[in-house]
């Protein structure tokens, strides 16, 4: 095991992240046995049951993928900045966390 994941473990264990804060979001609204449900069943019901609360899903996922992006190009031209992409990340986990809360 090497001590710096790949892009590819790093990937993987964002999607599982990811994963486990839809199904943490479904479970807090309510939604029946959402571990269960296929990833689409998944975002059907956190679309249908709390709007707010998924888009800020989609967008924590968004910001996520720009973040791997920006990584994954290190070598190329860079759109943004490094402290700009992880900063709008980071915005985007909290307004996430704030929807699950206040959900």
């Amino acid at each position: 095991m090497e001590f710096i994941p790949t892009i590819e473990e790093t990937k993987q264990g964002i999607a599982e992240a990811l994963h486990f804060a839809a199904v943490c979001a479904a479970q807090k609204i309510k939604v029946n046995d959402p571990e269960l449900l296929s990833l689409q069943e998944l975002r059907s019901a956190l679309e249908k049951a709390s709007p707010t609360l998924n888009e800020s899903l989609q967008t924590l996922r968004n910001k996520y993928d720009q973040w791997l992006e920006f990584h994954e190009r290190a070598s190329n031209e860079k759109s943004l900045s490094q402290v700009q992409v992880h900063t709008e990340l980071e915005a985007a986990r909290q307004v996430f966390l704030e929807a699950l809360h206040a959900a």
